[in-house]
């Protein structure tokens, strides 16, 4: 792309089959300036998706499902979706996991830089349990202090 470079981060690391969170953010290559008047647009391609089973996806609320059509998905990336103003986010739903290649369209000042494509491997959700053990754990730990608190009063 010339003189820029686009830096991208993914959550969950691994990428997982489920909620997806992507953002970029274009910078100068000399000097790693932000370049803030800029717009990206991209799409999702299943290159070679796992059909062996149906995967499990948690459920999420405001996000919309990731069916591949035959364009893929589009990703329309939006700086009110993140927590900055140098970053644009988009959140997307992937229901297959397999291979997928990411398309970025780049432009900044009304000028198109050119298209990015970075593959992304997609692995299989977590299995429910092993997902949401973190919201499970503090119930048991505050009955157990609340029990460990009642016998040391009766002692």
């Amino acid at each position: 792309m010339g003189d820029q470079s686009i830096v991208i981060f993914a959550h969950p690391i691994p990428l997982r089959a489920g909620p997806i969170r992507l953002e970029a953010f274009l910078i100068e290559t000399e000097n790693g300036s932000p370049i803030l008047d800029n717009t990206l647009v991209g799409s999702l391609i299943p290159v070679a998706l796992d059909d062996s089973a149906a995967a499990w996806i948690p459920p999420c609320c405001r996000m919309e499902d990731g069916v591949a059509g035959e364009d893929g998905i589009t990703l329309e990336f939006a700086k009110t979706d993140s927590g900055n103003q140098l970053l644009q986010g988009a959140n997307i739903v992937i229901q297959e996991p397999g291979e997928w290649l990411l398309e970025l369209d780049v432009n900044a000042n009304q000028s198109d830089l050119g298209r990015v494509q970075i593959p992304l491997t997609i692995l299989e959700p977590l299995p429910p349990l092993q997902s949401h053990w973190p919201w499970l754990i503090p119930l048991p730990l505050a009955i157990g202090a609340f029990i460990f608190s009642q016998r040391r009063k009766r002692e």
